[in-house]
């Protein structure tokens, strides 16, 4: 009888933060990506004016300032395509594509905004992750194998909350070196599912006496059957001399999702070269 209750209590024992977050990890494994997706994107900034617009090779590339052009509210319909991993935008000059994560809510734009943040891929990168250590046993997506355990270390962080109302638990993540190449230090757990319904990236850099400081919040859900970011946040301070000389907040969130069999080619210009 004493067996059996040592049985049962151990049973019911609460995993630990690193176990917690493997299985969530593990979980991520197979969530659907869309082959193509339409959407719209809400942009809202404090600090200052946002604005969007195209080169003539197709390129199109978020502006942010003072001026006249920019405005602190936008919305724009955009589209992904898996086949090539490009992200599209409609401007004020047609369709665009767009390298920032701000577009791409897929988790290939999570991985963007894990290694290379607002501005995204530079021209000549591509969407495979960096060498890793040790991720045979790892799911296939980019950016969640760039969230592995063979990067970081596990700390409980209580009871949380999913955008959805789901009670989640949240994990606090320690990177085991480079913590600008590794910037997750948050994860939330969907107690329901057991798959990750929101991630936290802080990213802190310093040249002589200028530097930054920037916090992105992604929500994650099943829209549709597809794992897509829903919704997020950045919050950038730029110092100078060790002091806060100016703070943007830009909240996000995308809409109206569909997923059709094709795209039109022209929403994805020719010749826009690798973001």
């Amino acid at each position: 009888m004493l067996a059996l209750v040592l049985t049962a209590a151990v049973a019911l024992e609460a995993p630990t933060a690193t176990q917690y977050y493997a299985r969530a990890i593990e979980a991520m494994g197979d969530v659907p990506q869309p082959n193509f997706a339409t959407y719209d994107v809400h942009v809202h900034v404090r600090g200052m004016g946002f604005m969007l617009e195209r080169e003539p090779n197709g390129k199109a590339s978020i502006g942010l300032g003072w001026g006249s052009d920019t405005r602190p509210d936008a919305s724009f319909p955009a589209a992904y395509r898996k086949s090539d991993d490009l992200t599209s935008v409609l401007t004020p000059q047609g369709w665009g594509v767009i390298s920032s994560p701000v577009f791409d809510p897929t988790w290939n734009g999570v991985n963007d905004w894990m290694r290379y943040g607002f501005n995204g891929r530079p021209d000549a990168a591509t969407a495979l992750p960096s060498p890793t250590p040790d991720v045979n046993a790892l799911p296939e997506i980019a950016a969640v194998q760039a969230m592995g355990l063979a990067f970081y270390d596990a700390r409980d962080g209580g009871a949380g909350t999913c955008a959805n109302g789901d009670l989640a638990h949240r994990i606090h993540l320690i990177a085991r070196s480079a913590p600008l190449e590794h910037p997750l230090t948050d994860a939330v757990i969907d107690e329901r599912t057991g798959r990750l319904c929101a991630v936290r990236l802080a990213m802190h850099q310093s040249v002589v006496a200028f530097g930054y400081s920037s916090t992105i919040d992604l929500n994650i859900a099943d829209i549709d059957g597809q794992s897509l970011v829903n919704g997020g946040s950045i919050d950038i301070i730029a110092r100078a001399a060790g002091f806060g000389v100016k703070h943007v907040t830009m909240t996000f969130a995308y809409e109206h999702f569909a997923f059709p069999p094709t795209l039109a080619p022209d929403m994805f210009p020719a010749n826009p070269g690798r973001m």
